[in-house]
């Protein structure tokens, strides 16, 4: 009791361990910050991957406005990640994902009055 009582009392035996108690602290902060920081990384990029294939999936569906427009339906739109189908009679758009096939984009155009409505744009 009486060894504890003289560390206590001693400066120099509490520098030390107040030494090792800050390192601690910071290397616990840092660790933290480093994995907080890694985690909205990842999540950055989810983000970002969503919205360039939103994008481009939106481009698609300009493409088919436009050649619905101009009068000139082209089946084969190129896309380098999606499958897509032309109905021409119907003036129907469908967007597959290559390695899933699951669809991913469908556009259904109406003609009135030689006037084109989109009926539906649909990303999924």
């Amino acid at each position: 009791m009486t060894f504890l009582k003289k560390i206590c009392r001693d400066r120099r035996g509490m520098a030390m361990e107040m030494a090792m108690l800050v390192m601690v602290v910071t290397f616990a902060l840092g660790t933290l910050m480093v994995t907080v920081a890694l985690m909205q990384n990842n999540s950055v990029s989810a983000i970002e991957r969503d919205f360039n294939e939103k994008v481009e999936l939106e481009q698609i569906g300009e493409d088919f406005c436009r050649q619905v427009e101009e009068g000139e339906l082209n089946a084969e739109i190129l896309s380098s990640e999606y499958d897509v189908s032309i109905d021409a009679e119907n003036l129907v758009l469908v967007a597959k994902k290559k390695d899933s096939g699951d669809v991913a984009m469908t556009i259904d155009i109406d003609v009135k009055d030689n006037t084109y409505e989109i009926v539906k744009w649909e990303i999924k």
